[in-house]
């Protein structure tokens, strides 16, 4: 995952506001983004958070649990665009294209991330947030399960358009800045030193990509 560091600076970008507290929350208190998959851990989380920072607060929750599933996916994209860079088949341009838009379209459409669907209406989210409590549960859905739910929802009527706000603005801002953001998360990544040779130099074309020509 990103670095705490790297999170609350791109939290200043994305949401004019960061805090490590609400980092240790995810990380720490609830066991490692638990509140990603799991909607109780999300509505206590969210509840908490709200009760001291407000809006901005929730912003910045959502946006934690977008950038540690863009650092899994970046990880698996720039495997792939150096395959395809090393063969000649694409440039470093389009390679980065290519990791641009995988980064977009999984915030959107991500079956690891329940705070994907926040980025839709209210239905899509609130029915997600049950999907993965059922999910989460591990067995089929039963009617006297909807039912229940239905009457005592994982997630709060409140909470769920709390965090589709938060999350709608979290998408905006990320795609308005996904150049810095990608920077940021490179430079984060490489610093780690734990990736192939061959990967680290690939990532450090991209950053000089990014540094020139954004």
């Amino acid at each position: 995952m990103p670095s705490w560091r790297t999170h609350r600076i791109i939290g200043d970008i994305v949401c004019g506001f960061s805090d490590s507290k609400i980092d240790e929350l995810i990380d720490i208190k609830y066991g490692h983004d638990s509140s990603r998959y799991d909607p109780a851990v999300l509505n206590q989380i969210a509840n908490e958070v709200y009760s001291k920072h407000g809006e901005k607060g929730i912003c910045y929750l959502v946006l934690h649990h977008f950038l540690d599933r863009f650092n899994d996916i970046i990880t698996s994209e720039l495997a792939k665009a150096h395959t395809l860079y090393e063969s000649r088949k694409i440039n470093i341009n389009e390679a980065y294209g290519l990791i641009k838009r995988k980064l977009i379209e999984t915030m959107l459409t991500d079956k690891s991330n329940l705070l994907s669907a926040f980025s839709h209406d209210f239905k899509t989210a609130f029915e997600a947030s049950i999907y993965f409590h059922l999910r989460k549960r591990g067995r089929g859905i039963r009617i006297a399960d909807l039912l229940e739910l239905g009457r005592r929802p994982p997630i709060g009527y409140d909470t769920v358009r709390m965090l589709i706000r938060a999350t709608v603005k979290v998408v905006d801002n990320i795609k308005n800045n996904l150049d810095r953001i990608l920077l940021l998360l490179l430079t984060d990544k490489i610093s780690e030193n734990t990736t192939d040779y061959k990967i680290r130099k690939f990532m450090q074309q991209l950053i000089a990509h990014i540094t020139n020509h954004t």
